[in-house]
């Protein structure tokens, strides 16, 4: 995250408490997670491993299938991202 998006997120803390904190963190955690299990196409990207992608990416390497469609092991999960956080 860049010191702007840091920046925003504290504004938009400004009265949580720690309690407050560790439950949007702890769901921001989640998120790549869920992105996952909703996603219906991956992406193959370095060592075999799989990301999802959206279901119109037209790129080369992508296949439509579900998370349990991924090798075992293979599953590369997106960063969090500020959003997620948002």
């Amino acid at each position: 995250m860049s010191a702007e998006e840091l920046t925003e997120l504290g504004k938009a803390s400004h009265l949580y408490s720690g309690a407050d904190i560790k439950t949007v963190t702890k769901e921001a955690l989640y998120m790549p997670i869920r992105k996952c299990q909703g996603a219906t196409r991956f992406k193959e990207v370095a060592d075999g491993f799989w990301t999802p992608v959206s279901p119109s990416d037209p790129s080369p390497g992508c296949k439509d299938m579900g998370m349990y469609d991924v090798p075992a092991g293979k599953l590369k999960e997106p960063a969090v991202s500020f959003g997620d956080f948002m």
